[in-house]
């Protein structure tokens, strides 16, 4: 891609272009994968941030489905998570009571492990603060919990940006680096890593931990190694 020096490590790129109501999620990345629409995830001309369309996703049971690829595992490396999101409302609570949102997961239906990019809630409200943690595999041996509280407004397009540069995490929210919490448990620092699982944009597959995106999604960018 021209002008974009890294364009060939970026391992998903969804603009979330198309025609109002399409089903079809193009990843735009030089290794393009299969995205499944699951539930009635859709693009949607209703409400933009450019370009015409979004991502919607509407709390009831929608997400996208990326197909596994190592492309997706970052081991202790480096990356970059971005993308623009809109929370249209508040999302169902989860097995604790908390209404957070995820942007990306690989969580299984029955297991917590790898990593989570989230827009953390209260028992009330979606969008008190940012979490950007990771579990090894039977998410027992390593966790660590990444985590700046801050305020993400419903009803505007806020930029989230997640990082990993030399093992160090930082959280931006709308090109502001936010101050965060770093936690280890169990063996120490967890690295980045899918399990051989599908990535989930907009929620994960946990039956406990949902985490359903109210919303849009714009501009979501994987980039490994940078």
């Amino acid at each position: 891609m021209a002008g974009d020096a890294n364009f060939d490590k970026v391992s998903l790129l969804l603009h979330f272009d198309g025609a109002n109501g399409s089903t079809t999620f193009t990843d735009s990345s030089a290794a393009p994968k299969s995205v499944t629409a699951i539930g009635d995830a859709k693009i949607s001309t209703a409400q933009t941030l450019f370009g015409g369309s979004t991502g919607y996703f509407d709390d009831t049971g929608d997400a996208l489905s990326v197909a596994n690829s190592t492309a997706l595992d970052f081991g202790a490396g480096d990356l970059t998570i971005e993308c623009w999101v809109y929370i249209a409302g508040n999302s169902a609570p989860d097995v604790d009571g908390n209404r957070s949102c995820a942007i990306v997961s690989p969580w299984g239906e029955d297991a917590i492990s790898g990593y989570i990019l989230t827009i953390f809630g209260s028992s009330s409200t979606t969008g008190t603060g940012i979490n950007f943690d990771s579990w090894s595999e039977g998410n027992s041996t390593a966790c660590t919990f990444y985590r700046a509280a801050t305020t993400v407004t419903q009803g505007a397009w806020h930029h989230i940006a997640a990082t990993v540069q030399s093992g160090v995490r930082r959280l931006f929210l709308d090109g502001v680096q936010l101050i965060a919490t770093q936690s280890n448990f169990g063996a120490g620092y967890a690295e980045f890593n899918t399990f051989g699982r599908p990535l989930c944009v907009g929620g994960t597959f946990n039956a406990d931990y949902p985490v359903r995106l109210n919303g849009r999604l714009k501009e979501l960018r994987i980039t490994k190694g940078v």
